[in-house]
This record gives C-alpha cells, structure tokens and sequence, in this order.
C-alpha cells in the first residue's frame, strides 16, 4: 500500500508523516493545488489531506476532489461522507436530528420575520 499525503505545516499531515516513516509505510507527498494532482495520485492506494475550513482554497473544492478521488476507487481520509458536514452546523443539527442523538437545541430560520419574532420571544 502507497499513501499520497497532501502536507502542509501545522496540520495533522505532520503527523501522518511521522507516523508513516516510523512504521515503514511506504508514501509520497502530493501538492492538491497542482494542475496534474490527479496524475500525482495515481500510483497511490489512499488519500489523505488535512484540508481546513478556514482557508478559501480548501474550501473551494476540498469535497469534490476527495469525492472525485473516492469514484477512482481510492481509500480517502477524510472520506467524502465523514467530512460533508465538517464546520456545518445546519447539516450537523440535521444529521444529529436524523439519527435521534441528543444535541443542545438549534434553531435554523430561512425566513427574517420568524427569526426576529423568535429573538423578540427567546430569553437569552
């Protein structure tokens, strides 16, 4: 098995590095932001990328690339399913709904007249 590893400093990719020299696994490092990425990955079995929600490029197409990558029958962490709703808390609120797990109570308004009746009738 060759892992591509999407490094980049302070982030978890460290330690996949570490992890992956101290145990003989056998890996790469890939830059996402390359044109050829997909080309750079194709002698890999799995994928890993620490993408985050706080910078815009990661943002712009971090889902669809480890998705993309999913259909090419590579292992992917995150996976498409675990990290759809990572930094979303209406999906969070929905999912945790779906599945019957208890969470602090949320509230979501589509509309700007309910939300501000709800502010007007809510103790904070």
């Amino acid at each position: 098995m060759k892992l591509a590893i999407h490094h980049r400093k302070n982030s978890f990719s460290e330690k996949w590095i570490e992890y992956c020299k101290s145990n003989n696994i056998d890996f790469k490092l890939v830059n996402v932001y390359e044109n050829d990425i997909v080309e750079q990955v194709k002698d890999c079995d799995a994928f890993m990328w620490h993408h985050h929600h706080g910078n815009y490029k990661d943002i712009l197409f971090a889902k669809q690339f480890l998705f993309s990558m999913e259909q090419s029958g590579k292992v992917v962490f995150p996976s498409f399913t675990t990290a759809w709703h990572f930094d979303d808390k209406i999906g969070q609120k929905y999912l945790l709904e779906s599945i019957g797990v208890p969470f602090v109570k949320t509230n979501i308004f589509y509309d700007k007249a309910k939300s501000l009746e709800w502010i007007e009738n809510t103790l904070f």
